[in-house]
């Protein structure tokens, strides 16, 4: 292993929609001006940069320098605090409120492995869904927080509210159509099917309205289903209404409010009804002429905070990286299948060492990638080398895990699947394989912020498992050709590192 373990820091970042903090580096150009003690195992080397300014996504407004350390410039962001971030609810409030988060936050991870389970399977947005995966490790690394790597969860959210909530809608006109058809088929004349007839087109009418409705006020999943919910918030409104009226008010404050203040005033706050029953929502619309205008800067901004072009240039550069480092031992494996005797045992050998090395060192590769977002520092060999000796243990369980969840997901690729149904196997896929991206910014981040390496009574051992892990691996994989229904061609669709869903043709 060379001494030489620095990681060079990324000499250009795509400026990427809706970031905004701008990083400023000086350095100095003469050699001799460095600091003489400084760790030869420094993870960021400045370079010979007068300025280097990208955009990061963890911060909306500027950014100022508080001090100089080593020749570089620490920059913090100076955009104005939102909040003070105090809850000031009780504790009943905070608790029916932390449950309530917690269920859309559930929700809006099941949203968000539905939609990548169809973006992956279809041509060209499987790029969108690779470039997720990749920006899901980029993010936990550039703002160095794990829960930051759960990167679109609130708009995941939305969308699965209006897809699910339209879904369900839709029910009842199907139904209708089958009482109508099935009525007709009998006897064409009859009364019950010319009232079955327009119950379905008022129903019908009716429904689509409604569904429209909450779309345009929205699309939160409570929209769809407001005659269901509305007689509980009209008790609930109107009960807080007459608790803080001046009748019960005072009451309350002279005996309730000695012990909990706060509780009195959570539930005497009342909200306008036009915050939340949908028909005051659309009439206050209608009156102020904002309807139109409030439902197309919606789904404007909506559509663009899905940085869609964005996904797809970072998941197409992160393909064509990961196709390099894969097609010389995956072809080696292939050509195995044809060759014969002693040469089918030795090219088979051989190709399983290669892609066990390749296993080894590309997910924190494609992390680094993601990172520096640069097609480059998918090849820089030493991060993945440094990042394991300053993180060993983090590398162990997060290639340990990598390797776990991909196993089983084999199983799903014996069969081929029918086009209608494959997003049913792609979100069991999705939902293996996300974890390991969480997990290779989680192990990557942890070696950036060690400033030396890791003992070797952690090295060794981790080694000594890593190696024999990885060649296992490998060998399953090479096993795997003459059970997968697409042979030897489909170890090429490696859901481990490309598109956890390789069910269709690249289209590249």
């Amino acid at each position: 292993m060379d001494k030489e373990s620095e990681l060079p820091e990324s000499e250009s970042q795509e400026i990427e929609p809706n970031e905004s903090i701008e990083v400023s580096r000086a350095t100095s150009k003469n050699p001799g001006n460095q600091n003489p003690n400084r760790n030869d195992s420094q993870f960021l080397t400045p370079i010979d940069a007068d300025e280097i300014r990208f955009i990061d996504s963890g911060s909306n407004g500027p950014t100022k320098t508080v001090g100089q350390v080593n020749g570089s410039f620490n920059v913090q962001p100076t955009q104005p605090p939102i909040g003070d971030g105090i809850d000031s609810r009780s504790l009943p409030f905070k608790l029916i409120g932390w449950v309530s988060n917690s269920f859309r936050w559930l929700f809006g991870l099941f949203g968000l492995i539905l939609s990548l389970a169809f973006a992956a399977t279809m041509p060209i947005f499987q790029y969108m869904a690779l470039g997720y995966f990749f920006e899901v490790s980029g993010r936990i690394n550039r703002r160095g927080k794990f829960r930051e790597g759960f990167v679109g969860i609130e708009k995941a959210e939305r969308l699965a509210s209006i897809i699910v909530g339209t879904w369900l809608l839709l029910w009842p006109i199907t139904l209708l159509a089958t009482w109508w058809e099935a009525s007709y088929l009998i006897d064409p004349a009859s009364q019950t099917t010319l009232f079955l007839r327009r119950l379905q087109v008022i129903g019908t009418i009716a429904i689509l309205g409604h569904i429209f409705a909450a779309w345009f006020c929205g699309g939160k999943l409570r929209y769809f289903f407001w005659p269901i919910v509305a007689p509980f918030a009209f008790g609930i409104w109107i009960t807080r209404r007459a608790i803080d009226s001046r009748y019960f008010r005072p009451i309350l404050d002279k005996t309730v409010a000695r012990i909990s203040p706060k509780f009195v005033d959570d539930i005497c706050r009342v909200q306008p009804m036009s915050d939340w029953f949908l028909p005051a929502i659309m009439w206050k619309s209608l009156r102020s002429g904002e309807l139109y205008t409030r439902a197309r800067d919606g789904v404007w901004d909506f559509t663009v905070g899905l940085r869609l072009p964005y996904l797809f240039w970072l998941g197409l550069r992160g393909f064509i990286g990961t196709m390099v480092w894969l097609l010389i031992p995956v072809s080696i494996m292939i050509a195995s299948s044809q060759a014969v005797d002693a040469a089918a045992v030795i090219t088979g050998f051989f190709g399983v060492v290669l892609f066990s090395l390749v296993a080894t060192y590309l997910p924190i590769l494609q992390a680094h990638f993601a990172t520096e977002n640069r097609l480059g520092a998918m090849f820089e060999i030493r991060v993945a080398r440094e990042t394991f000796r300053r993180a060993p243990i983090r590398h162990l369980i997060m290639l340990l895990a990598t390797f776990v969840f991909a196993l089983p997901l084999y199983l799903l690729k014996i069969e081929q699947i029918l086009p209608e149904l494959l997003f049913l196997p792609g979100m069991v896929f999705i939902a293996f394989m996300l974890p390991t991206r969480l997990l290779s910014g989680w192990a990557y981040l942890a070696a950036t912020k060690k400033e030396k390496r890791a003992s070797l009574f952690f090295r060794w051992p981790a080694w000594a498992i890593q190696i024999p892990l990885a060649i296992a691996f490998a060998g399953f994989v090479f096993v795997m050709r003459f059970v997968i229904w697409s042979g030897a061609a489909g170890l090429f669709d490696q859901h481990t590192f490309l598109v956890p869903a390789p069910f269709v043709e690249w289209p590249f």
